[in-house]
């Protein structure tokens, strides 16, 4: 379901920090842009940031934050000491 609308709306995102949590809590800070589906033509572009909630492998909650990577954070109950750095 989420993978449709956000085509629908043009929307494209670069990660570019993680953070998790260990109730699967995961917010992604993002380069992100909207281009018009029809014409591949860029609408906008923000760095944002998404927090996703995570249960048994599967995304049951999404929120866009375009106040950025704080409020993200203290929505999801995470702080920058939660940051994963390291690639498994």
């Amino acid at each position: 379901m989420l993978g449709p609308w956000l085509a629908r709306a043009g929307f494209r995102a670069r990660p570019l920090r993680w953070f998790c949590g260990a109730g699967g809590d995961v917010v992604v800070e993002q380069d992100a842009t909207w281009a018009d589906p029809a014409t591949g033509a860029e609408r906008g572009r923000a760095v944002v940031a998404a927090r996703v909630l995570v249960t048994d492998g599967v995304i049951t909650r999404f929120q866009r934050h375009d106040n950025g990577l704080p409020t993200a954070l203290a929505a999801a109950g995470l702080r920058e000491s939660d940051e994963v750095t390291a690639r498994g």
